[in-house]
């Protein structure tokens, strides 16, 4: 889940894994911190911060390993290409239920996340896009190791900027790339995330939603099993057609029905 903004990003909240009432959660500012709240179904919602004084204040992405919910991470850096997009500083860790966080090193030039997820093995991905106005590097990045180490993933062929990517329950990773001026978006999706390379594991869609320098210039996925959305922004920066998959992704149609 996230909230809309030019471009389109999602990510920046994160509800609770272990507060069953879904009452307690976090949310990243753009260049705020990290807030709290254990009411979030109030209205209105009280928030504290849980830190304002980490030396990149630019989150925009949060989650939470399923496997052990102590273990959170956020990603920092805006994605956009506008010129007061505040640049990031890569990935940071917590293993105390979001309490005290670190830089995890092996992430420091990430300087522009796109999206933290983990899957059911709590493996962590993380999309990046380079920020042509602050440098840094690209790509889809996997560590098995917590954070430790992370293997470009990227699918060869695509343009290896991030702009979405989503876990099913089915355990199918999905992945939108290209952003902005991109020549080469594309969309692909793998049964293996854990083990998927650049160079294998990947599938294209049968039939897609539209990925052209034109009619993708960012994209934002949902999902719900083998049931999937899209929404890609063209080059006015608008999203005029929803596009939905019932089969995992395999194949794609235009449709009224919003998710």
């Amino acid at each position: 889940g996230g909230w809309f903004r030019w471009p389109l990003v999602g990510g920046r909240r994160w509800i609770d894994g272990s507060d069953a009432s879904g009452n307690t959660g976090w949310v990243g500012g753009i260049g705020g911190g990290l807030w709290k709240t254990t009411n979030f179904k109030t209205s209105p919602a009280s928030w504290i911060p849980i830190n304002d004084f980490f030396t990149n204040m630019s989150i925009g992405s949060i989650c939470q390993d399923p496997t052990n919910n102590n273990t959170m991470y956020f990603g920092t850096g805006e994605r956009t290409y506008n010129k007061d997009a505040i640049r990031g500083n890569g990935v940071w860790k917590s293993t105390d239920h979001g309490v005290n966080w670190t830089l995890l090193a092996a992430t420091s030039n990430y300087m522009n996340v796109s999206k933290v997820l983990c899957d059911a093995s709590g493996n962590l991905y993380v999309g990046v896009i380079q920020n042509n106005l602050s440098g840094g590097t690209s790509g889809f990045f996997r560590s098995t190791n917590g954070g430790t180490s992370l293997t470009s993933i990227s699918p060869n062929g695509i343009d290896p900027r991030v702009s979405d990517f989503v876990i099913s329950s089915t355990g199918r990773l999905h992945i939108c790339t290209g952003y902005y001026n991109s020549a080469t978006p594309g969309y692909r999706y793998t049964n293996s995330p854990s083990t998927v390379t650049s160079a294998s594991g990947w599938t294209t869609a049968a039939t897609s939603f539209p990925v052209t320098s034109t009619t993708n210039i960012n994209c934002v996925l949902a999902c719900k099993g083998d049931t999937l959305y899209a929404l890609p922004c063209d080059n006015t920066s608008n999203v005029t057609t929803f596009y939905k998959s019932i089969d995992g992704g395999a194949n794609w149609a235009a449709t009224a029905t919003s998710p």
